[in-house]
Formats: C-alpha cells, structure tokens, sequence
C-alpha cells in the first residue's frame, strides 16, 4: 500500500510543533498564530455535497462545531490548515476561514483548542484569550511601580537556573534589540520574606517595544523558571545600571 505523505508545514503548524517543546518559541507562536488565518468546523453538509470552504458574507452568521472535553464542558475546535482540520473529520463539513483575531473575539469566553487529535495541540482558556487579543501574552508580567523609596537586598542565587537562563538566551538570539541580560536574586522585605529572581534586560529599543519585549520574556519565564519561583523583570543601562556588578548570563553576538 502507498503511503500517501503529510502535506508540508505552514508557518503556524511549525510555530506551533517548536512551542510545543519549547518555552523560548512560544513568544513567536502567539504572534504569529495572531497574523495567521485559522480554520473551524462549519455545520455538516447535506448528503452528497461535497466539504468545502463557506464563504460568508459581512452580516453573516458563523455556525461551528462544539466538541466536548472528557469532563463535559464544551470546547471549540480549530485548525492550523484546511488539510490539518480535514485529517479529523470522519463525514463533510463546511470549513469557516477567518483571521485568528477575528475567531478569538467571535468566540470569547469559550474554551478552545487548536489541532486536536493531530501531533501537536494547543488549548486556550478564555483568560489566554483575553490576554492575546489585549495585546499581552499568557505569563506576562505585571508592571509594578515603586511609590516610596524602598531598601533591596541584591546576591546571587546558590543555586543557579540553568533551564531558564538556557531558554531566555535562545529566546534573547532570536531578539536583536536585546544587548544583555543579568541574574540576581532581590529580597525586597516590602513585598514578603521570599527573594525573587531578578532579570536585568539592557535592550536597544524604544518604550513602547520595550515593554512588548518585557511581556515576551515574561511569558518565558512564566513557562521556565523552577517551580514557585518568581521572577521580576527591570531594563538596566549597561555600567550606569545597579546590576552592573553582576556579569551577564547572555551578550549579543557583535557583527
């Protein structure tokens, strides 16, 4: 019997297999699933049509498939590809095509899952929904503003996150306006007894990128850093930098 081989990847079917095992490609995931166009199961065709693509008109209403997860709430299938999505049904269907941005916002305050039942697959709670289509990714950091003048204790950790550091300077070899990056460990009393891990980010870029970067390290960190630990995030400035003792985990490669 011929083997009938997979059609190649798309951008977000490769996307989506590199985030599935690592944390330092999952920034790219999110951006590029938001650029991309989606597909979702339409309602069955009447026997003897053939599945095909809707297409819709403005005004139209959008009818799709509702599956079931095991525990009995209901989930929303959608697809990286017409073949990704033909690959789960066992009768036609319509398929509905849409700009990913377009589906989260038709279907916000549902549960979703991309491919499932195929290689790689991805579920999204409607809190990570609400946390993409504001522009932010699912981890990102909270921005915190220091009110008062406040005493901080910075060291180094005993033990040093290898996992982390590992993943954030792949991630940092993918972001050119990153210049360095530094670990410490900051004990703010203020804040509780618990020390936290602290990211020094010396960045060339302006504050609107920035704090677009500081949202991706942030979802990072969220997915590589040991287990209830925190990490903070601040941009330094080189030498002038009050982590400018600590020597930098990651640099950017010169040329």
């Amino acid at each position: 019997m011929e083997l009938v081989p997979e059609p190649p990847e798309n951008d977000l079917e490769r996307a989506l297999r590199l985030a599935a095992t690592d944390p330092a490609a999952r920034p790219a995931f999110y951006e590029t699933l938001l650029g991309a166009t989606v597909y979702a199961i339409g309602p069955p065709k009447p026997e003897g049509d053939a599945a095909g693509v809707e297409n819709l008109k403005a005004g139209d209403t959008i009818s799709m498939i509702t599956w079931e997860r095991t525990s009995g709430e209901p989930i929303v299938p959608f697809f990286t590809s017409c073949e990704a999505l033909s690959r789960t049904l066992s009768e036609p269907a319509t398929f509905v095509a849409l700009p990913a941005r377009a589906f989260f916002e038709i279907t916000a305050g549902a549960w979703l899952v991309l491919n499932p039942n195929l290689g790689h697959a991805k579920e999204f709670s409607p809190d990570e929904v609400t946390a993409l289509l504001a522009g932010g990714l699912p981890g990102a950091p909270t921005p915190r503003v220091v009110q008062e003048d406040t005493t901080v204790m910075i060291g180094q950790p005993v033990e040093r996150p290898e996992v982390l550091l590992a993943m954030l300077a792949r991630f940092f070899g993918t972001r050119p306006a990153v210049r360095s990056a530094r670990l410490a460990l900051m004990h703010d009393p203020s804040r509780g007894e618990a020390p936290t891990l602290l990211l020094g980010i010396e960045a060339d870029a302006s504050e609107e990128d920035v704090d677009r970067l500081m949202h991706a390290i942030g979802a990072v960190a969220a997915d590589a850093a040991p287990e209830g630990q925190a990490v903070d995030l601040v941009r330094v400035d080189g030498a002038g930098s009050f982590l400018s003792s600590v020597e930098p985990f990651y640099h950017k490669a010169s040329g």
